[in-house]
């Protein structure tokens, strides 16, 4: 069964807080831009995830684009950066591990038996 992301939690996370603090920028400077110049602005956010190799995490490389407009024309900038991330039992992101041997993820012990069960099969 999948685990949503918490949205809010996701975004703050991004870049160690940066991100949500730049994109709140942005935004904030097209909109001022699109009042000033009765011009329209655009602002984008694209996401790109990758699997780190033989691990339960991701990078997410998250880019914001934008264009705001001026009196003469418009401004336009891309930042990029990346940011790891884990991914819990259910496809739940998080900036830290929810558990430390997530369940049906890695190889875990039988309690009664002692017997190493791998992805939650024996």
């Amino acid at each position: 069964m999948s685990n949503p992301t918490e949205i809010n939690q996701f975004i703050n996370d991004l870049d160690g807080g940066v991100f949500s603090e730049r994109l709140g920028k942005i935004l904030s400077d097209v909109a001022a831009g699109v009042m000033d110049h009765e011009k329209a602005g655009k602002v984008s956010i694209d996401l790109n995830i990758k699997r780190v190799s033989d691990t339960f995490q991701v990078h997410i490389d998250h880019k914001v684009t934008y264009k705001r407009p001026t009196a003469r024309g418009d401004i336009s900038e891309n930042n990029v950066t990346t940011t790891l991330m884990h991914v819990d039992v259910g496809g739940e992101m998080t900036l830290f591990p929810k558990s430390q041997v997530p369940r049906g993820q890695m190889h875990i012990a039988d309690k009664e038996t002692g017997e190493i069960l791998t992805g939650g099969n024996k």
